[in-house]
């Protein structure tokens, strides 16, 4: 009685696991051909661990990889939900999508760019960024105006206010341009993100093959 209960019980899971392997096929292959070259739409925090490698199925795919390939990578994702898949660190990439470097290599490059384009669109509007960068360039030049005139007029008052808007036109305006100066890309972010952390840990990055987890 017990070994055919046994039997029932992974006779289910068997068949659940190959409706959801079906389920998965037939998503992507149904999808009209224009739709399938548009990048799949990141999964809801609360997505299921079902929603999630159903994405990473898509979104593989969407990069070139084969069904199979797409859907044995993504198969090793079975507990975590669409936050998670957000919030892991490459550390749980790693431990997940390991041991072949080459799979936790492209899936991190798949799926992190993707969330750091989310928050891009999230950001304040660049014209709003612009104004305040021509507000603090316009500080800056008339404290050292005011500083200058100052000084010439021998006004220690005048020349000390001047001072305080010389330094937070300044301030302001080497913020703005470090603001500019990083690396915005999001391809390039995640690049340089796994660069530095996959040699922190493990130094250089391999390509392929088997790596510790």
């Amino acid at each position: 009685m017990q070994l055919r209960l046994v039997w029932h019980m992974q006779k289910i899971v068997s068949s659940n696991e190959k409706k959801e392997v079906e389920a998965s096929t037939d998503s992507f292959e149904l999808l009209p051909p224009q739709e399938r070259t548009i990048e799949p739409q990141l999964p809801d925090p609360k997505a299921t661990p079902y929603e999630v490698r159903e994405y990473l199925t898509q979104l593989l795919r969407y990069k070139g990889l084969s069904q199979d390939q797409a859907q044995t990578i993504a198969a090793k994702w079975t507990f975590g939900s669409g936050k998670e898949l957000r919030l892991y660190p490459f550390e749980m990439y790693r431990q997940v999508f390991g041991p072949n470097q080459e799979e936790v290599w492209s899936v991190y490059m798949a799926v992190k760019p993707a969330f750091y384009r989310k928050d891009r669109e999230r950001e304040p509007d660049t014209s709003f960024k612009s104004a305040l960068l021509v507000l603090f360039i316009a500080i800056l030049g008339g404290g050292l105006t005011l500083m200058m005139s100052a000084f010439s007029r021998g006004k220690g008052g005048q020349a000390f206010a001047g001072l305080g808007l010389l330094f937070v036109g300044f301030l302001g305006t080497l913020t703005f341009l470090v603001e500019l100066g990083s690396d915005k890309d999001p391809e390039r972010k995640a690049e340089k993100e796994l660069q530095d952390q996959w040699q922190s840990k493990s130094g250089e990055p391999g390509t392929g093959g088997s790596g510790t987890s």
